[in-house]
């Protein structure tokens, strides 16, 4: 059985399970980190030491801020999938919903909709007005995530001292919220 962190918030999805990190959740950020092809676009390959070092500043959020990233699991098999939600990154001038899912998790919808939820999340719990993702301009596949959900890319604006990565913009809370796809994950 994995203990709950007091006092963090479930979300859920058909398919999904958003819960509080936990120290069990190591071994999934190692899966994660460990991948080249993945890693290369969040940070690069980390060691156990390093993939615990990311697991306990996520955590972190939860303390400093309120509200932070969230474990990805698989309702039906309790699969650590990933993490997800809002982060504040020391480069950006506001927090920025983030994810990264374990190479097992690829081209199954779950990053999709784990998304989804997290911006109904950010936008009806939150009260956050906007939302943006950070993604590197060879990020394909965190490209198309974001432009399924409606957001675009701001060609105008970089991370601070990474020229590489670019603000994609979902739609408003107003927008999101009213639409068909915000009232069904709200």
């Amino acid at each position: 059985m994995t203990l709950q962190p007091a006092a963090l918030p479930v979300l859920e999805t058909q398919r999904l399970r958003l819960r509080g990190l936990v120290a069990g959740d190591l071994d999934g950020f190692c899966r994660i980190y460990s991948d080249p092809d993945h890693a290369r676009f969040i940070g690069g390959v980390k060691s156990r030491e390093a993939c615990l070092e990311k697991l306990l500043a996520l955590a972190g959020h939860w303390q400093l801020f309120g509200w932070g990233r969230f474990a990805v699991e698989e309702k039906t098999s309790g699969e650590f999938l990933g993490h997800c939600g809002p982060t504040y990154v020391g480069n950006l001038d506001q927090p920025e919903v983030n994810y990264s899912f374990t190479p097992q998790a690829a081209g199954r919808g779950f990053a999709t909709e784990a998304v989804e939820r997290i911006l109904a999340h950010v936008y009806h719990d939150l009260g956050w007005v906007e939302a943006v993702s950070m993604i590197d301009r060879d990020n394909i596949r965190s490209q198309r995530l974001a432009t399924r959900l409606g957001a675009y890319r701001d060609s105008h604006t970089h991370a601070k001292g990474r020229s590489n990565i670019e603000p994609w913009v979902y739609p408003s809370a107003a927008a999101y919220l009213n639409s068909a796809q915000g009232r069904q994950t709200a």
